[in-house]
């Protein structure tokens, strides 16, 4: 389809604090991307960013039409889980069942 003039699929990544470990997964997960066709963004923010911040972001790119897929890189700095929420389940590659939820720490 791409070769026909169609637009390939786009992967976002969302990296909050660019730890060494996190960022060798995402540059794998991009690579990997390349390899078979796939487009692909890292968008990356600081830790200090806020939840609302970061929320607002997923907002954004899961109301862009021009991302296929949004990952969330964990870790997250600080105690906010929100996010996983908040990813639309047409741009989660790899979407849970209903009967699943992500697998995150308790929250108090």
């Amino acid at each position: 389809q791409v070769a026909s003039g169609n637009k390939g699929p786009c992967l976002s990544v969302a990296l909050v604090s660019k730890t060494p470990a996190s960022l060798c997964h995402i540059l794998n997960k991009t690579r990997a991307a390349a390899d078979v066709g796939i487009n692909s963004e890292i968008i990356v923010k600081p830790a200090s960013i806020s939840e609302e911040e970061l929320l607002n972001l997923i907002n954004k790119l899961n109301n862009d039409d021009n991302v296929d897929g949004l990952l969330v890189q964990l870790p997250l700095p600080g105690e906010f889980w929100t996010p996983f929420n908040m990813i639309a389940a047409a741009s989660a590659p790899f979407p849970l069942p209903p009967s699943l939820s992500p697998c995150l720490p308790p929250t108090p």
